[in-house]
């Protein structure tokens, strides 16, 4: 029976036995040939990065340590796949490398703000969004980011300029709003904070459906941010 698994699992990687960049662009061509609207979109992707993960590892794949891309596409298929303690450490290795192969990667520099915020380490966080946001201004997650640390750490007007342009760029980004109603609320402003909550809550009411909530990771290969149930008033 083990003889079997291995065998099996052996075969289900031998699409991936080939060069890690031919790898990499028959990923990316399928996510782009999947219709938005298509709710299997993100299983389809999803599956993909742990399948690749776990063929990477089973063959020892040797990566070019100079390839750009590879180790962010890597650091993401960790943390899809578990993001425990270790996992993220071990992402984080591959945010760091891919950093030190590409200066100007944002969503590498993202990525590790998200695992520095998950390892309640907010002043690390901080540098890490505000260069991500450097590397790409209109980068709607890290300012969403930048927001959530900064009312975390008691500092509600520094969140106020990061949030208000994160609704000005992606007015239909729940998550902004939901921020932003936090932001005003606790700088007094209640009367804005219930503006915003109540955006907010018609839009989460409209991403019910499966199909709504799928075309919000679109081609974009990062950690979004998120409103915990926990949060909700």
């Amino acid at each position: 029976m083990p003889g079997e698994i291995s065998t099996k699992r052996s075969m289900s990687c031998v699409a991936f036995s080939k060069p890690i960049p031919q790898t990499l662009k028959f990923f990316i061509s399928l996510i782009e040939s999947t219709p938005t609207s298509e709710p299997k979109r993100f299983q389809i992707w999803l599956s993909l990065l742990r399948t690749l993960l776990a063929c990477i590892r089973s063959l020892q794949i040797e990566i070019d340590p100079k390839l750009s891309g590879i180790h962010h596409a890597l650091g993401v298929a960790i943390l899809h796949s578990s993001r425990d303690e270790a996992s993220r450490l071990q992402a984080q290795g591959e945010f760091e490398l891919e950093l030190a192969v590409n200066p100007g990667a944002a969503h590498s520099e993202y990525q590790l703000g998200e695992i520095y915020w998950l390892g309640s380490r907010p002043e690390e966080a901080l540098k890490h969004f505000t260069r991500a946001l450097e590397l790409q201004s209109s980068f709607v997650d890290a300012q969403i980011a930048l927001g959530k640390v900064w009312i975390s750490q008691g500092q509600p007007a520094k969140a106020l300029t990061f949030l208000q342009q994160a609704v000005r760029i992606d007015p239909e980004n729940e998550v902004a709003h939901y921020r932003l109603a936090e932001a005003y609320r606790k700088l007094g402003r209640n009367q804005e904070g219930a503006a915003e909550m109540a955006l907010f809550k018609k839009l989460r009411e409209a991403s019910s459906s499966i199909a709504s909530i799928y075309r919000q990771v679109q081609q974009t290969p990062i950690t979004v941010q998120t409103v915990e149930a926990t949060e909700l008033p």
